[in-house]
């Protein structure tokens, strides 16, 4: 159990730290490697290099570390991300601080006069899930069932982001601009995928656990890009909140989980001889019927005879 909680807290501190230095690494680039006119990038700048090797090797450091955790079976939301301190309040607050930021954001397009369709549906789900988010931390706290549609849009939320994103960038030549915040949201979206699925009663810790280390580096490498305020403070806002959702699920793994109640016997003696669970055994038990029905049949036949 020590293992878990070394390992768990292992990876959110390399997250940060390599997020920290990919962050300054990243604002180096932006200012000295993109020409001004063009936009286009330099070709080989040591400092690109340099941010490409610390990508690699922070996520190959965190995937093997997620290989390392012990196998822990772990599958509702309650017992996942509950009984935690105050980082239910905590998430309480990050969610409503997403409803004002993403309420911003959407009055500062409309008075730019930047505002399309997806934006109105990405501004629709980031009200939505911060609502969401507020409401799964303090039904987390109190003890309660999730709602699985409460946890789902939030990652409906990311994928408009994320669409929305990739048609802006579409035309863009210069991957080296926008990679790293692709990145972060795709991360982001696989980490608040595998939250949901606690809701739903499956256990994917291993995979949360490494992808909202990810999220955590590649969020902190993409603040050194020229985002909007509004932008920035969405995107710290969640990392802050998959940080919460990496260290209660640290700190839930350790605990002991409580052994899986015993089948007993009469749950096999009220058994039916003949259990249609499945479509097959259904037909098969139809046609012996059939068949011996039809033999039946051919006895009389002979008897009358």
């Amino acid at each position: 159990m020590e293992d878990m909680r070394k390992i768990g807290f292992s990876m959110a501190v390399l997250a940060l730290l390599a997020g920290g230095l990919g962050f300054f690494l990243r604002w180096q680039e932006v200012n000295t490697v993109f020409d001004p006119y063009t936009g286009l990038a330099l070709r080989w700048a040591p400092v690109s290099i340099a941010l490409m090797a610390l990508s690699v090797v922070t996520v190959s450091i965190l995937l093997i570390l997620c290989f390392r955790l012990p196998k822990q079976q772990i599958s509702s939301f309650q017992a996942a991300f509950g009984n935690t301190g105050p980082s239910g309040l905590f998430l309480a607050l990050l969610g409503l601080g997403i409803i004002f930021l993403a309420t911003l954001e959407a009055l500062y397009l409309a008075e730019s006069g930047s505002i399309s369709v997806m934006t109105y549906l990405q501004a629709g789900s980031a009200l939505l899930s911060g609502f969401c988010l507020a409401y799964m931390a303090m039904k987390g706290m109190k003890g309660g069932d999730i709602a699985p549609v409460a946890s789902a849009l939030p990652v409906a939320w990311i994928c408009l982001w994320l669409i929305s994103f990739h048609i802006y960038h579409a035309s863009n030549p210069v991957l080296l601009a926008y990679t790293y915040n692709f990145f972060a949201l795709a991360f982001l979206l696989l980490s608040l995928y595998y939250v949901a699925s606690f809701a739903f009663s499956q256990d994917k810790s291993k995979k949360l656990l490494f992808c909202s280390s990810s999220a955590l580096y590649f969020i902190g490498v993409t603040m050194g890009d020229a985002h909007s305020a509004y932008h920035r403070g969405l995107l710290l806002a969640l990392a802050a909140t998959l940080l919460i959702y990496h260290i209660s699920l640290t700190i839930n793994l350790a605990r002991p989980q409580p052994a899986p109640p015993e089948e007993s016997v009469l749950d096999h003696l009220l058994e039916p001889p003949y259990w249609d669970s499945e479509l097959k055994q259904g037909k098969k038990f139809k046609k012996e019927r059939k068949e011996k029905k039809t033999k039946n049949n051919e006895i009389d036949i002979d008897l009358d005879w």
